[in-house]
C-alpha cells in the first residue's frame, strides 16, 4: 500500500460526501472494525459513521467498544464549537 501525503490534499475541493468517505477509510486504516457509513440514508440519528474497537485485557478477557462519529466539514470553525 502506498503512503498518501495528506498535506497535498486541497480540503476546499472535497464535498461532504467524500469527506465522510475519507474519514471512514481513515478509521479502517487505523484498525477500527465493523465500520458502517450511513451516507445519505436519512435515518442515521445524527450518526455518520459507526465503528468498533476490540480491547484485549489480561486473563484472556476482552471487550468491544462502539464508536459513533458525526462528521463536520467546516471551512471556518464556529465560535460556539470552541
Amino acid at each position: 500500500m502506498s503512503n498518501f501525503d495528506i498535506s497535498q490534499l486541497d480540503w476546499k475541493d472535497i464535498n461532504w460526501k467524500n469527506f465522510e468517505k475519507f474519514i471512514y477509510y481513515a478509521l479502517e486504516r487505523e484498525g477500527f472494525k465493523d465500520t458502517e457509513w450511513f451516507g445519505v440514508s436519512g435515518g442515521d440519528n445524527g450518526r455518520d459513521i459507526c465503528a468498533t474497537t476490540y480491547e484485549e485485557l489480561p486473563l484472556n478477557l476482552s471487550y468491544k467498544r462502539r464508536w459513533i462519529f458525526q462528521c463536520k466539514k467546516w471551512s471556518k470553525l464556529p465560535n460556539k464549537a470552541l
